[in-house]
């Protein structure tokens, strides 16, 4: 495991805050131990407690982003990987809905998994994967059905074979090759090496997730042989679906 973040590490002593303070994540610890994600800007630190009580979603503990992100010390480069994402989005996903970066590079450019329309002429996923390679812009979306809001178990898998599956809630969406920048990529199943280092939003705070994250699991590897048991595992901690 590269990271693994856990909402539920992030702030548990709430009665020391007193009532009715709110408080904010500085850093949030990798469970994996090398690679912890910090904000030092006060105003863009995403929310665990709000007027003296845990944010929650379904009872579990989520920290709420809304347009405030936190970022790894150094990049988590990945070839073959695996990401397994326990989420509330707070709004439905639609073709015209602005884009939402969940995980993407520090530089905000490139390297996205996202809800929403990915880049100005990629306009119709709700939810995708985009890389960047040479300037050129690949990756697959999920463009027939629109996501409605609420708890979701987020698993992508994508490896060198090349092949890529997205699940959410267990099931595989059906994804779809988008037509490309006019730099000349195009979207297709192919990914490319990635470097992820900000969750919630750019380092200057633009295309924000909108909503809660309960946890983030990050794979260097092909999890696709042990998808369904980390799937169970997750769920059975957070209780996201049946």
């Amino acid at each position: 495991t590269l990271g693994e973040f856990v909402a539920a590490s992030g702030y548990t002593d709430v009665d020391s805050l007193g009532s009715p303070q709110d408080a904010f994540v500085a850093t949030w610890y990798d469970q994996a131990g090398s690679n912890d994600a910090t904000q030092t800007t006060a105003s863009d630190q995403p929310k665990i407690v709000n007027a003296g009580a845990l944010v929650t979603e379904n009872g579990k503990v989520g920290i709420d982003f809304s347009a405030h992100s936190l970022a790894t010390a150094s990049a988590i480069s990945l070839t073959n990987q695996s990401i397994f994402a326990a989420i509330k989005l707070d709004t439905t996903i639609t073709a015209a809905s602005s884009q939402q970066r969940l995980l993407m590079n520090d530089a905000g450019t490139a390297d996205v998994f996202a809800f929403g329309a990915t880049t100005g002429t990629l306009t119709n996923e709700r939810v995708s994967w985009l890389s960047v390679d040479n300037g050129n812009v690949y990756g697959s979306g999920q463009t027939s059905n629109d996501i409605s809001s609420g708890q979701y178990l987020y698993s992508a898998i994508f490896n060198t074979s090349p092949s890529t599956a997205i699940y959410q809630n267990g099931t595989a969406l059906s994804l779809t090759p988008t037509s490309g920048e006019s730099s000349g990529g195009a979207f297709t199943n192919t990914i490319y090496p990635q470097g992820f280092q900000r969750i919630g939003a750019t380092s200057t705070g633009t295309t924000p997730f909108d909503g809660k994250v309960h946890e983030i699991i990050i794979y260097n590897s092909d999890k696709s042989a042990l998808r369904t048991a980390i799937e169970g595992n997750i769920n059975g901690r957070f209780s996201i679906y049946t």
